[in-house]
């Protein structure tokens, strides 16, 4: 069997894009901050977040680098931004932080805050005879980490 030019061509171009994706900064399947990078994000930031809150206007705070985007709950309990993700389909991790005006640890995804219990220095899920999994954790008053993975 012989390997024709353009076989070898595609061949190349696959192992360049493969060497670019496990580059963290290039990689389209790993586009969010780590835990210490948001908590400093949010400890550098958070008078500044504060005051965005407090005038309900966040198109500032998605010019803070890390920032991808920004949710308000229906009801208003919580704020949430977005700092990106890991993974495909049902095999994804999302990552950020939320503001919590009752100060108290909420659950920012699919699964019901009363679910929480305690885990580390937070809170977490861990869904029973699945690989869901939800944790949070303090920042700073008002302020959580959260992490859930599908």
């Amino acid at each position: 069997m012989r390997i024709s030019i353009i076989d070898r061509l595609i061949g190349f171009i696959l192992l360049i894009l493969l060497f670019l994706s496990s580059c963290t900064n290039s990689n389209p399947f790993w586009d969010n901050l780590s835990k210490d990078q948001i908590f400093s994000l949010v400890q550098d930031n958070h008078e500044f977040l504060q005051e965005c809150i407090d005038t309900g206007d966040f198109e500032k705070v998605k010019q803070i680098e890390g920032i991808k985007d920004v949710y308000s709950s229906e009801k208003g309990s919580y704020i949430e931004f977005y700092c990106g993700g890991t993974g495909l389909a049902s095999s994804s991790s999302y990552y950020g932080f939320y503001f919590s005006p009752d100060d108290v640890p909420l659950a920012v995804a699919v699964i019901p805050t009363e679910k929480l219990v305690p885990q580390d220095d937070g809170y977490g899920y861990n869904e029973p005879k699945g690989d869901n999994k939800y944790y949070t954790e303090r920042i700073l008053e008002n302020w959580f980490y959260y992490e859930a993975h599908y």
